[in-house]
């Protein structure tokens, strides 16, 4: 499917000047988009770019955001993507690349716990805030399909 830049902005409730700057963002990095005329044309997979770094620009800096995809974009286009193929893409990076979109959700959440910490740990104390934290991460492992992995921390 084909998308104008006002109906894909609207469909991922951005603005359009946004969704432009984004777009020349990804393609000065390395991004190919089709063209006709000199203009962007943007389609099906160029939408699941855009929908990804929406929500990746929620865990890194927009430009790393942009830069991942890029390389992520060039590794799907160039056969699968796995660990050994692109050392430049961080290893989280691949792994919410490589799951559901729930696995953004739950980074997302994660983080936001991990900000609170400070603050929590002046509030709460010490013991409180570990078990908090612990019981946040072992939701998080279990919402990205690692629950069963050992945990490395014991509560004293």
């Amino acid at each position: 499917m084909e998308y104008t830049f006002k109906d894909l902005a609207e469909e991922l409730d951005i603005s359009v000047p946004n969704l432009r700057r984004w777009c020349s963002m990804l393609e000065e990095l390395g991004y190919q988009f089709e063209r006709m005329e000199d203009k962007r044309r943007l389609y099906d997979r160029d939408r699941d770019i855009i929908e990804k770094l929406i929500r990746m620009k929620e865990v890194f800096k927009l430009e790393e955001a942009c830069r991942i995809l890029v390389l992520y974009s060039k590794a799907e286009r160039d056969g699968p993507l796995n660990t050994e193929q692109s050392v430049e893409i961080p290893p989280s990076a691949i792994s919410i690349l490589k799951n559901s979109t729930n696995i953004f959700d739950a980074v997302i959440v994660f983080e936001k716990h991990l900000a609170e910490l400070k603050e929590r740990l002046y509030w709460h104390g010490r013991i409180a805030t570990i078990q908090h934290l612990s019981e946040r991460w072992d939701t998080f492992k279990h919402e990205i399909g690692i629950a069963d992995r050992p945990s490395a921390y014991e509560i004293n």
